[in-house]
């Protein structure tokens, strides 16, 4: 079986190899070339083509383990990304208030847990009487 690695194509893959068949996963870059419409038959008829190249490179069927593994590290990564990205969007309204934060999430944390926080008009409040309002 050859299939165009997507989404769900190493699931299929172990599906097929469990009843003793060939999983191939041709990499999407590489059936790019040989689609000549966009159809959905096109791209089957590509996959088929890239398929029988003697060149072609194909992506291993990995064990569900290791892909739970893989799927753990970049959901994390993805976690540490939006922290950071909150973290500047952080420092960047509270500089609109005229609060200058240090750089970093040390520097979110701590601007965080300011108890009052300077309008630009003069007037102080707390976070706590801010969020009910």
């Amino acid at each position: 079986m050859a299939k165009e690695a997507d989404a769900g194509a190493r699931w299929r893959g172990r599906e097929v190899m469990e009843l003793v068949h060939e999983a191939r996963l041709v990499p999407p870059v590489l059936v790019k070339p040989f689609v000549k419409r966009q159809k959905s038959d096109a791209a089957a008829a590509a996959i088929c083509v890239a398929t029988v190249r003697p060149t072609m490179r194909f992506i291993p069927v990995k064990p569900e383990e290791r892909q739970s593994r893989r799927m753990v590290f970049r959901f994390r990564y993805l976690l540490v990304c939006k922290r950071m990205r909150t973290a500047n969007a952080l420092r960047g309204h509270l500089a609109e208030l005229g609060i200058i934060a240090p750089e970093g999430i040390a520097g979110a944390e701590a601007s965080v847990s300011l108890p009052e926080v300077v309008w630009a008009t003069g007037q102080t409040s707390t976070l706590a009487e801010r969020s009910a309002g």
